[in-house]
């Protein structure tokens, strides 16, 4: 099986961002770091991104290309996940089943904003998100809806691979919490569950995750 390392652009941050602290995170397999940017802002919305990812269950933290391709490769067309990248220059990789390989694509983090580091064209062209998941959702909704017209396409040295996100890979049972909140994000809008007469608790529980991936 054929696997591909998709990058076309190098690592940008913002040049005002000289420094960099070491952050820990952990995951089943241990303690390891990765390089965050000191400015304060960037820094809470990476903080916010990271909180959001791992609730998901699709976040399969350090594991390696090989290790991508052997949980995928007898997945269904279309499925996915998301893992820490083994290219420094950047923070995660979306690995996904299509039809005849697996598809590789690294996460760009820049400005402030995800994005996926894949295609022929401007940045100020690529749709870029505050939230790592928001990206997945939006590349998710895009090749779901039958509607849609457009392609999601990712271009490498062989021709174009169209990006279809049809379901997560889990690496671990979701909570019954998290699974009953996506339900709700998946069925009302925020107007309507703002109308829900919630405690408070589960307002913020809630808010926590405004996703239905």
């Amino acid at each position: 099986m054929v696997c591909q390392d998709i990058s076309l652009s190098a690592d940008l941050h913002c040049n005002t961002i000289r420094e960099n602290t070491d952050r820990k995170r952990k995951d089943s397999k241990g303690v390891y770091y990765s390089r965050l940017p000191s400015h304060e802002c960037i820094s809470t919305l990476f903080q916010v991104s990271m909180d959001r990812l791992e609730n998901t269950g699709w976040y399969w933290g350090r594991i390696s290309k090989t290790e991508a391709t052997s949980a995928l490769e007898q997945a269904d067309v279309g499925t996915f996940l998301l893992r820490d990248s083994s290219d420094s220059r950047y923070y995660f990789s979306l690995s996904v089943r299509l039809q005849t390989n697996i598809l590789n694509i690294r996460v760009l983090f820049s400005y402030g904003k995800f994005m996926f580091d894949c295609f022929e064209t401007s940045l100020s062209e690529i749709p870029k998100f505050d939230c790592v998941v928001k990206l997945i959702c939006y590349y998710a909704a895009v090749s779901q809806d039958k509607q849609d017209k457009r392609k999601v396409l990712a271009r490498s040295e062989v021709g174009d691979a169209e990006i279809r996100l049809e379901k997560p890979l889990f690496n671990k049972v979701p909570t019954l919490q998290h699974l009953c909140r996506r339900a709700v994000n998946r069925t009302l809008t925020k107007d309507e569950q703002s109308q829900l007469p919630l405690p408070n608790t589960v307002e913020k529980f809630m808010r926590k995750y405004p996703y239905s991936i």
